[in-house]
């Protein structure tokens, strides 16, 4: 042992623990067998010490002893190592898992930043590429999602270097500064993550702003489509593409203008050298001709020139009258459009004019084909015909001039007809004038023959260019008749269409008009109402097409003539059609909200239906089958929530049936006063119901509580049963026996409890199926006599034990006294030595015989210890040894005392024989049998009078027969004797013969002794168990009468609950009976005396059994009556507590009903009348509540104070509960009644504010259907103040906003439903009230607006009408004629263009003005005075062009070739400075470059006259042959007019950039108008809904 505690001591000093862990194993191993060899040393030791050696065997143990400790302690020592080494290696263990699991999320962190890393550089050069929002938005997810992650796992990275922190290893250092080392690379991750969502949010801010513009404007359209019938314009954004190309045409026009510029620059110098020669040779020739030559071929130059311009213009008018799109809005009617000039004199031949020249000339035609002789005369004629012919040439051209404008120009103040009638009048005379024209080249013939080279050349020329004008004239005028006569097809057959759907939308409103009055009058049903409106919608879409294509056509004639008069129906049959829409769709969703309606309306009067259905069924249901008493309590809410609503549905059906059709109504009619009848017969069975469901469930909640309370008392009972039972002594035993008998009084006590609970619980499942109550019920009872067994039998078992415990230790002890001195007497006796000394044989024989008596007599007490103490052993638990023991000795030395008694009496005997002769033995035994034979026949005549009087004379009879057992030795000696005396021939034969007759006489009383004691032994053993079992049922009746008497005081002044005096009743009447069943116990008992002892001693015992009775009897009786007049008491208080709870119950549940106001104000009459009823009815019932508590007051005086306790608690609780209903009916009454006063205020103002409502509603109607008179110009001023004084009213009337007031002390204890119905009145009235207000306020407005917008057009329309007067004087102003100074022309020419541009500058107000006249509706007068206008305006501006034209024409005939040069570069110059710019971006910078457009495109018509006329001096050039290089010469001059032909266009390209730019403008602006009237319409609603919430909270109601 020193060597394994050396070994464990030196354990700790290894390094490895896995080696320690080995040691200690292999030490504890050792100690284990070392235990092994002391348990053998042990062993062996025994073995060895001998039997006797107390001391060696106590050294031995002590060693052993501390060998086994000392041992013990060396494995508790190596064991306690052993858990330690185990616990280091698991802690290694763990570690290192822990390490390893560290090292993987290590692992796992560094591979995520790799992969982070990866993801970061992928979303840097997404930077760096091209991208939408939706990546830049994926691009954010994702760089949010790798900082949420990253921000995860910096987390598990700090978490885990916390936990390496604790670890203090140096594999947990290394890990520890790898995780540092990923730490920093992931705090830089952070921050580049961070710097990337700034760059990429930065990036989305860009693109967003890109979108916002696009997205603004979607928005506004679908608004616009929303809220306002008028077609939606797209606005598309200006892209990129867009931008180039503009600023491409910009550089292209640039480019031209420098071209064009630059040839003409080419032009100009070429020309100037050739005129500088020309001139040059001009004055070197002199003047060589004639004069009046010279005239004649000046004028041909001049006419030609004239006649080539005018050639060249009508070109240039064919090719500006092509057909050009225009834009579609209705102004095109008014909106001006621009002509071209010509320089048409001011004067202008007539046709009767030209044809008066043109007969003069062909009477001078005539003249010179006579023959004249003389030869001057001839010259003469021939020089007047060639004046003439110019003059008719002259003449012609001038015509085709008025011809040209009358076919380029018209009068759109005439309809298409009367432009076809006066067409064919201009077709006509051009055809009419082909004679004249076929004249006049016959006549020109000889002109030419008589003119040089030169001349007819010029002459053929001018003539060409007539004819072809001519020509081309007439195939325009063809072209455009048969324009005319397809226009006028086309035009007639639109106003067809216009009128044909006109008429169609008159008759579709009238009868739209007609089904809504038929549906009002309740002639018409829903259905069909429906079908209509859906074959009106088909009608629509398909009329929807038909306008479309009706708008398209007109669209189509205004592409083709953008001056055409549209018809002014077409207006009306846009607002027409628009008006039909917005009443088809309010009829649509009138009756789709009416089908809704109608929808609900069924579906609610079928789930109606199928609610009374279900109620009826839940009516019918006899069984309630519930889990518990929150259940029942659950499926009472329910029920009373599900008939609470009963009222609710009605009602809402009633008031769902009001919005619906009189046709519905009138359907449903009898269906819902069915349901109406069923619901009230329903109310009736409901309420009945709940008012058995109410009392059942307190009739549950009173059981529960009762229950509770035993069960809480059981549980403490069963608490207080002891677990287990101590026998130690027989005090603790006793103590036990008072607790278990405390227990069952106790018990016995609450049984009337117990019963009551029953009872109750019995009660309660009469109405209800409740298996968990039925379970506690049968719980309880098993709980309870369970218990009451266990306390029964646990008690019975220590009584028992008691009785045995005290009986065993009175009966040991005396018994063990008596043993120890029996065994020495007896010892003394078994010593022969001693017997001499004790006296003669014969005393010492008696002596003895009195000994084996005592012994005999405690044989008995003997058997009954012996029996109670294997009674205890058999009943005690603990600590029996010495009880064992003590029966084990007292067995002992009783069997030791038996067995040593016959030898000591054999012996006795012996030593008897021996001293004493047969003779006198023989005399002695006959002398003692005849004293015995003497003493039974004494007994014989004893008479016994108990069981101890039959027990005293058994016993000594058993006596008697140990005597006889006894004295048989002697009988046996005796009969020996005589053997002897026969063998013996001494003696003599006499005495033989007398000895042997005695002993024979002896031998036959000796039999008989016996038979008579042992007969008489056995019968009385039968006599005493007949005397016990008389004594024991003596006793036990009248024990049984003393149980009966217990059980009877019980209940003596302890009147406990009804159930406990119904218990108590059920005992007495029991114990009566069971008393008189005793009768025969009596009888019986009676009898089994009489058979035992005399009549006077059973009369005796009869009697104390009769009194004993009688007074069981009495005292049964006197409880009787006590307890039948308190039942009677019990009775009459638990009819009245019934009768008080089910007017409680009845009264509580009504209440219930009427927790809340609801229905319509009669239904909540007749609800008053019914509380008020139950309140008179609740206090008629007041007599039985003190018929209660007078009860009450009479069991209190005669129960147990905790029953009294409880009867008071209970009146207490009914009186407070009918305090409390009773004060509650006054309030719901005082309730009821200030709601039916704020009701019938609320329905009287209601109505006031309705019928103020509805007498608004039909003015306001008159108001807008004055307002779409045709004759409301006439009297507006009159309709705005009726307009005003209606506004006025609305916005002052304040009684829709006073009935808030009045709803809320109204609404403050109503239902929802009835709260929904009443505020929903008020908000339809304040709808209406608002929706008038706003339509008045919008029609107030609209008025005002049209009144001022009038005043403002008639403004207008004065001022332009004054300004056109003032230009009509400059422009009627006379032009200076060809003779006039270039100062004069110019200056004229500068007014005119003034004039012209003054035109331009008026064309805003112009268009404005046809702006505001097409918004407005425009009576006749005033749409003719605008048309006018237009007309007027495109006369003077038309008429303005001319003149400056005509004025520029006679300039440009006084001008060189290079005065037109330079002003033909003059105005390039202007034209580039204001064209070739870019395009604004603002509204009004594109107003001011659309000027310039407009006044360039003025004078593009104006000014390319100089052009034409520069290009036809360069044609006269290359004529006269003045040009060296003729070719490129004229390639230049076609060049300059195709570059000009590109400059225009180029222009006009820019020009319809600009009108769309304008356009879109416009639109946004159009739309920005709207939204903000439509947010100031938002504002005033809003700050109307503010003031009335203000009106409403600062109200003195509030």
């Amino acid at each position: 042992m020193e060597g394994a505690q050396a070994k464990l001591s030196n354990i700790d000093e290894m390094d490895d623990l896995d080696s320690q862990l080995q040691e200690d194993e292999k030490l504890l191993k050792e100690i284990a067998e070392m235990k092994a060899f002391v348990a053998e040393v042990g062993e062996r030791g025994k073995l060895v010490i001998k039997e006797g050696d107390i001391a060696g065997k106590q050294a031995m143990e002590a060693t052993l002893g501390l060998l086994n400790d000392r041992l013990e302690d060396l494995r508790a020592q190596a064991t306690s190592k052993q858990h330690q080494l185990e616990n280091l290696v698991r802690e290694r263990e763990e570690e290192n898992h822990r390490l390893e699991t560290y090292q993987t999320e290590l692992d796992e962190v560094n591979a995520w930043v790799g992969k982070a890393l990866m993801e970061y550089d992928a979303l840097v050069n997404f930077e760096d590429n091209d991208h939408d929002i939706d990546d830049i938005e994926e691009s954010i997810r994702q760089n949010k999602a790798l900082q949420k992650e990253l921000g995860k796992k910096l987390q598990q990275l700090d978490e885990l270097t916390i936990n390496l922190s604790y670890e203090p290893s140096n594999q947990a250092d290394t890990i520890q500064s790898h995780a540092e080392m990923i730490g920093a690379r992931m705090d830089g991750l952070k921050d580049e993550l961070a710097d990337n969502e700034d760059t990429l949010n930065a990036m989305r801010n860009r693109e967003k702003i890109a979108q916002e513009y696009q997205d603004d404007v979607q928005r506004l359209q679908t608004w616009m489509t929303s809220s306002s019938p008028i077609p939606t314009i797209t606005v598309s954004e200006p892209s990129p593409e867009l931008l180039r190309q503009q600023e491409l045409n910009r550089k292209k026009l640039e480019e031209e203008l420098s071209a064009h510029q630059a040839l003409l620059r080419a032009v100009a110098s070429r020309a100037q050298k050739i005129l500088s020669r020309k001139e040059n040779k001009q004055g070197v020739e002199g003047d060589e001709g004639d004069t009046d030559v010279t005239d004649l071929r000046a004028k041909w130059e001049e006419l030609a020139n004239q006649v080539a311009e005018r050639k060249q213009l009508l070109e240039a008018s064919l090719l500006h009258s092509q057909p050009q799109e225009f834009s579609s809005t209705p102004l095109q009617q008014y909106k001006p459009r621009r002509l071209l000039a010509y320089d048409v004199p001011t004067e202008e031949p007539s046709t009767d004019d030209l044809r008066a020249i043109l007969a003069g000339l062909n009477q001078c035609w005539d003249k010179l084909q006579t023959q004249v002789k003389d030869k001057q005369d001839r010259l003469d004629e021939a020089y007047e015909f060639q004046q003439q012919y110019q003059e008719a040439l002259h003449s012609v051209s001038q015509w085709l001039d008025s011809v040209q404008v009358k076919l380029f120009s018209t009068d759109w103040s005439k309809d298409t007809a009367e432009q076809l009638a006066e067409h064919e009048a201009l077709c006509t005379e051009i055809r009419n004038f082909q004679d004249q024209i076929a004249f006049m080249n016959e006549a020109c013939q000889l002109i030419i023959a008589e003119a040089d080279g030169k001349d007819r050349a010029i002459i053929k020329q001018t003539l060409q260019d007539l004819n072809d004008r001519l020509a081309t004239l007439e195939t325009e005028a063809q072209s455009k008749e048969q324009d005319l006569v397809e226009r006028n097809i086309q035009f007639k057959a639109y106003q067809d269409e216009i009128h044909q759907f006109q008429d169609w939308l008159s008759d579709t409103k009238c009868m739209l008009d007609g089904d809504k009055d038929r549906e009002e009058e309740g002639k018409g049903s829903l259905d069909e109402s429906l079908i209509f409106n859906e074959k009106l919608e088909g009608d629509i879409h398909t009329y929807e097409v038909k306008l479309k294509e009706i708008m398209d056509k007109g669209q189509q004639l205004l592409n083709h003539d953008p001056r055409l008069q549209m018809p002014t129906e077409l207006n009306v049959l846009r607002s027409t059609w628009e008006d039909l829409q917005r009443q088809a769709n309010a009829r649509k969703n009138e009756l789709n909200k009416a089908r809704l309606v109608q929808e609900n309306y069924q579906k609610m009067m079928e789930d109606y239906a199928d609610y009374l259905d279900t109620a009826e069924e839940k009516l019918k249901r006899g069984e309630i089958t519930v889990t518990d008493l929150p259940d029942l309590q659950e499926q009472l809410e329910k029920y009373k929530e599900f008939f609470s609503d009963m009222e609710g549905h009605r009602l809402m059906i009633e008031s769902l049936s009001q919005k619906t059709d009189p046709a519905t109504r009138q359907q449903y009619a009898p269906l819902q006063m069915n349901l109406y009848q069923r619901t009230q017969h329903l109310q009736e069975l409901a309420t009945q119901r709940g008012q058995e469901l109410e009392r059942l469930t307190q009739e549950w909640q009173q059981f529960l509580r009762m229950y509770n309370d035993l069960n809480s008392w059981l549980v403490h009972m069963e608490s207080q049963f002891p677990k287990e039972i101590r026998d130690d002594n027989l005090d603790t035993v006793q103590q036990n026996v008072h607790r278990f008998q405390a227990m069952k009084t106790l018990l016995a006590d609450k049984q009337p409890s117990l019963h009551q609970v029953i009872d109750s619980g019995q009660h309660v499942l009469k109405s209800v199926i409740c298996t968990n109550l039925e379970a506690k019920l049968a719980d309880l009872g098993e709980r309870w006599l369970e218990l009451s067994s266990k306390v029964a039998n646990k008690l019975k078992g220590l009584e028992q034990l008691v009785e045995a415990w005290k009986g065993f230790d009175s009966g040991s002890e005396e018994l063990s006294s008596w043993l120890q001195k029996a065994l020495e007497e007896l010892g003394d006796w078994s010593s022969r030595e001693n017997i001499p000394e004790k006296g003669p044989i014969a005393y010492q024989l008696e002596k003895f015989m009195e000994f084996r008596k005592d012994v005999a007599n405690h044989s008995p007490t003997k058997a009954t210890v012996v029996q109670h103490g294997n009674q205890l052993l058999r009943l005690k638990k603990s600590n029996t040894q010495p009880v064992r023991e003590k029966v084990i000795r007292i067995e002992s030395q009783w069997n030791e005392l038996m067995n040593e008694i016959p030898a000591v009496q054999d012996e006795l005997h012996h030593l008897q024989m021996e001293m004493l002769p047969s003779r006198q033995a023989l005399n002695e035994l006959m002398l003692w049998m005849d004293g015995l034979q003497r003493a039974i026949n004494r007994d014989d005549m004893a008479d016994f009078r108990s069981s101890l009087d039959v027990e005293m004379d058994l016993r000594k009879y058993k006596g008697y027969k140990l005597d006889l057992q006894s004295k048989q030795l002697t009988v046996e000696f005796v009969n020996q004797s005589i053997l002897q005396s026969s063998q013996d021939h001494e003696t003599e034969r006499s005495d033989k013969t007398e000895f042997a007759e005695k002993l024979g006489s002896m031998n036959t009383k000796w039999q008989s002794l016996n038979n008579q004691v042992n007969e008489r032994a056995k019968n009385l053993e039968i006599l005493l168990k007949d005397w016990q079992d008389y004594e024991r049922n003596v006793k036990d009746l009248l024990k049984w009468y003393e149980l009966q008497d217990t059980r009877i005081k019980r209940y003596e002044g302890k009147i406990g609950h009804e159930m406990g005096v119904q218990h108590a009743l059920k005992d007495c009447q029991v114990v009566e009976e069971l008393v008189e069943s005793k009768d025969h116990d009596i009888e019986m008992i009676e009898k089994s005396g009489l058979n035992l002892t005399s009549r006077n001693h059973v009369q005796r015992t009869l009697d104390e059994l009769e009194q004993a009775k009688e007074t069981l009897l009495e005292k049964v009786h006197t409880l009787q009556a006590t307890l039948l007049g308190v039942a009677d008491v019990w009775k009459h208080y638990t009819d009245a507590l019934y009768t008080v709870t089910k007017c409680l119950s009845e009264a509580e549940y009504t209440l219930g009903k009427f927790r809340t106001i609801g229905g319509r104000l009669d239904s909540f009459k007749l609800s008053l009348y019914k509380v008020k009823g139950l309140q008179t009815e609740f206090k008629n019932n007041r007599v039985h509540l003190t018929n209660l508590n007078k009860l009450t007051n009479q069991l209190i005086q005669v129960c147990e104070p905790s029953v009294s306790s409880g009867l008071e608690r209970t009146m207490s609780d009914t009186s407070n509960r009918w305090k409390a209903v009773d004060e509650q009916l006054r309030d719901t009454v005082n309730l009821f009644e200030q709601a039916l006063m704020h009701w019938e205020k609320y329905e009287e103002e209601y109505r006031r504010v309705a019928e103020w409502i509805e007498g608004k509603e039909r003015k306001v109607e008159d108001v807008f259907l004055a307002s779409t008179d045709k004759d409301w110009d006439s009297d507006k001023e009159k309709q705005l103040d009726i307009a005003k004084e209606l506004q006025a009213d609305l916005e002052e009337y304040k009684g829709v906003v006073n009935l808030t007031p009045l709803i809320e002390p109204l609404t403050r204890h109503m239902d929802s439903t009835t709260i929904i119905t009443i505020t929903s009145q008020q908000k339809s009235l304040q709808q209406k009230h608002d929706t008038m207000t706003q339509a008045i306020n919008k029609q107030v407005r609209s008025m005002e607006y049209d009144i001022i917008a009038q005043k403002k057009f008639q403004d207008a329309l004065r001022a332009l009408t004054f300004w056109m007067e003032n230009m009509e004087e400059i422009i009627s102003k006379d032009d200076p004629n060809r003779s006039a100074d270039e100062n004069a022309i110019r200056d004229r020419m500068e007014e005119l263009k003034s004039v012209m541009l003054q035109f331009t500058n008026h064309m805003t107000q112009l268009d404005n003005l046809n702006e505001m006249g097409y918004k407005l509706s425009l009576n006749d007068s005033n749409a003719e005075k605008l048309t006018n206008l237009n007309h007027k305006w495109n006369t003077l501006s038309n008429q303005t062009s001319e003149k400056y034209r005509s004025l520029q024409g006679i300039l440009l005939q006084q001008q060189s070739f290079a005065q037109k040069c330079d002003a033909w570069m003059i105005f390039l110059a202007q034209t580039e400075r204001n064209l070739a710019v870019d395009i604004a971006g603002s509204y009004e910078l594109l107003l001011e470059q659309q000027k310039l457009y407009d006044l360039f495109e003025a004078d593009i018509f104006n000014r390319q006259q100089i052009l034409f006329s520069i290009i036809s001096d360069g044609q006269k050039m290359l004529q006269e042959g003045e040009v060296e290089d003729q070719e490129e010469f004229q390639h230049k001059l076609t060049l300059l007019s195709e570059q000009w032909q590109s400059v225009v266009k180029r222009a006009n390209q820019r020009k319809e950039i600009i009108d769309n730019a304008i356009k879109a403008w416009q639109t946004y602006r159009s739309m920005t108008e709207k939204m903000n009237e439509w947010l100031v319409e938002m504002d005033r609603s809003e700050e109307r809904r503010v003031g009335k919430e203000c009106r409403s909270r600062w109200s003195p109601y509030h």
